[in-house]
Parts: structure tokens; sequence; C-alpha cells
């Protein structure tokens, strides 16, 4: 699973969406670059499924935010995190658009990233 091997994990799912995780129960240093990196492995992957399988236009839109969940120590899956981040992820998510993901700005990665294009950043006031 492309998101367990950047180290996240998937904290529930919500209909055809996926919630996951980085830095729970313990942040680590990178784990907003590594958030970034499945998801754009993942917007990837969505679209060759959509080619492979000649569904047009198949594609997934993601969303990182970086900030402070409460974490209930111990839980598995749904239930496991809560937090104002947590909904304005929801909220960015949201508003990328189909094949891309929107971040926001505290989860900014480095201009080498391999498909800068397919990256939005937002201020975290205009997410609404």
């Amino acid at each position: 699973m492309i998101i367990g091997r950047y180290g996240g994990v998937v904290e529930k799912f919500i209909g055809d969406g996926v919630v996951a995780v980085w830095g729970t129960p313990v942040a680590a240093e990178g784990d907003a670059e590594r958030a970034v990196r499945a998801d754009l492995d993942l917007v990837a992957a969505v679209a060759e499924l959509g080619r492979d399988a000649e569904v047009a236009g198949l594609a997934a839109r993601t969303g990182v935010v970086t900030g402070e969940v409460a974490v209930t120590v111990g839980a598995e899956r749904e239930g496991m995190i809560a937090g104002d981040a947590v909904n304005t992820a929801a909220r960015v998510q949201s508003q990328a658009e189909p094949g891309s993901l929107l971040a926001g700005d505290r989860a900014r990665m480095p201009v080498s990233l391999k498909r800068p294009d397919h990256v939005r950043y937002t201020s975290m006031n205009t997410a609404t």
C-alpha cells in the first residue's frame, strides 16, 4: 500500500475517500514531505488505473495539512485522531482539482519534487 510505504497509517475510509495520518503517535522530521510524496504517488496510481481499465477521466484529488491533532493512543483506524487539522484537511482536499494535490502552506516541498505541476499550495486562511 502506498500510504504505508511512506510511513503513513490509514485512519478511516469515508465513502470513496481515505483519511491517512503521519507522525502519530510521535511526530518525526519529514512527516509532511512523506505525506505529500505518498499523495503524489496515489494520484499517479489512480490515473494509471483509469488508463489500464479504459475509464476516461478517473482521477484522485488529495489534500495535505499539517498541524496538531489529538491522538487516542492505542486506537486503530477510525477515532484515532481529532482536531482542527483533520477538518481543514477535508476542506483542502475538496478544493483540489482532479488529478492533483492541494497542500496547506506549512506542508511545502522542495523544488526538486518529481511532479511539481501536480502540486498547489494554499494559505490556510483561504481554504474554507
